[in-house]
């Protein structure tokens, strides 16, 4: 099985994506939510094989077969972005020692940061996480005495 790796960004409004190989061609798309540009990606890369066989296009037997899965690999603004809807940037913030505008111009896709700047978000965002899910394991222990 082959795997397509789409790099997601976040581009204005949407999240947008692109697959590009020398034997496929480029698949572009962009999508308002996450789970729409998955969706709306999915579909565009099916559709552009359906075409190429159509056309009788040289394709590699996975893509003709559709013996491929797709991964995303979401950049740093596409991430923020997507986890500011469940945790606040204020949080990230406090976590992570960058201030709150900062991850805002980075979640924007204003400003890049570097590799150290990712590295303690990324850091960040795993404590919140494990944190998240410590509270989510207290609570199910404890529903029956509330």
């Amino acid at each position: 099985m082959e795997k397509l790796i789409i790099r997601v960004e976040w581009c204005g409004k949407n999240y947008a994506g692109l697959y590009a190989d020398d034997k496929l061609g480029i698949v572009i798309s962009t999508g308002r939510t996450l789970d729409k540009f998955k969706t709306e990606f999915a579909e565009a890369i099916d559709f552009h094989i359906d075409g190429m066989i159509e056309d009788g296009d040289d394709i590699p037997q996975w893509a003709a077969t559709k013996q491929y899965e797709i991964e995303y690999d979401l950049q740093l603004c596409a991430m923020l972005h997507h986890i500011s809807q469940y945790v606040s940037l204020a949080a990230i913030s406090r976590v992570s020692g960058i201030s709150k505008k900062q991850l805002e111009d980075y979640a924007a896709a204003r400003k890049n940061p570097r590799l150290p700047q990712q590295k303690k978000i990324k850091k960040a965002l795993s404590t919140l996480g494990e944190e998240i899910l410590s509270l989510s394991k207290w609570a199910a222990m404890n529903v029956e005495r509330w």
